[in-house]
């Protein structure tokens, strides 16, 4: 047993190796290709980032904002079975100014018009457009 623990830990040590090796050999790449020009992300991811390690910045905030998922899908009446969890992506981007910048992006067949959750003003307005929307018998 001992000797295989310590191939699989060879074998992983190597592959760390290869992909740190990798890395270097992409990134020279990019190098030549596209000088010393590095882009600076957006404002909205560097928020992102922000809000995001705020929220985990304690187990305490943590748990808040888990037990509020989880009383917002108990209210919702939305069930989970044994074996599924949530997970969300924490995006914060600026204030749209128009409901049709919310609902466009991802109008595709079968999929619900939206792939974020907006302050509560914003989504009873884009919950009444879609109402609207529907197509009538």
């Amino acid at each position: 047993m001992l000797s295989i623990n310590a191939a699989r830990q060879a074998h992983s040590a190597e592959m760390d190796e290869r992909r740190y090796l990798q890395w270097l050999r992409i990134m020279e790449a990019h190098e030549e290709l596209f000088g010393k020009i590095r882009p600076r992300p957006p404002k909205d991811v560097q928020r992102s980032l922000e809000v995001r390690n705020q929220v985990f910045s304690s187990p305490k905030n943590a748990v808040a904002f888990s037990n509020m998922l989880a009383e917002a899908f108990k209210e919702a009446k939305v069930d989970l079975t044994e074996n599924e969890i949530f997970e969300c992506y924490i995006c914060i981007r600026e204030k749209p100014a128009y409901i049709s910048e919310i609902l466009l992006p991802s109008r595709g067949k079968g999929t619900p018009p939206m792939q974020f959750i907006t302050n509560p003003g914003i989504m009873g307005q884009v919950m009444k457009i879609l109402e609207n929307d529907r197509v009538k018998p």
